[in-house]
């Protein structure tokens, strides 16, 4: 009997831990990439580096249907982006910006047409 009492009082301890330990389990993290939030998103053209490379930072971002995309240039020169479709065109003099709203969902490529190796990818979901 002794022992049978016991077991249950194993039992019972074992189900009401892990009945505490499922509800204090933390929500997972939200992911995130670039700058700003969900509805705005900043893609900096950073100032070049010792050797003239510069590249759109970050390279790819998401953002929602409805929100937009801010390319702001931080560099001393005049940069550019361009839809790879051609969805938008916009010369950015050196600390001027330019944003762009994306009303459909999809992805956008875009380059800048006075540095071909400058590239990025839009994400509209």
């Amino acid at each position: 009997m002794r022992s049978v009492s016991f077991s249950l009082c194993v039992i019972a301890f074992a189900v009401g831990m892990s009945s505490c330990k499922s509800s204090s389990s933390p929500a997972a993290p939200t992911p995130s990439n670039g700058g700003g939030t969900q509805a705005q998103k900043t893609v900096t053209i950073p100032a070049s580096d010792i050797y003239g490379a510069t590249n759109y930072s970050p390279r790819t971002v998401t953002v929602q249907v409805g929100g937009s995309v801010v390319w702001s240039n931080r560099d001393g020169e005049k940069h550019t982006t361009v839809s790879d479709t051609g969805l938008w065109t916009s010369d950015i003099a050196p600390g001027a910006d330019f944003t762009r709203t994306f009303p459909t969902a999809g992805t956008f490529n875009f380059h800048c047409s006075l540095h071909p190796n400058m590239t990025g990818t839009i994400t509209v979901q």
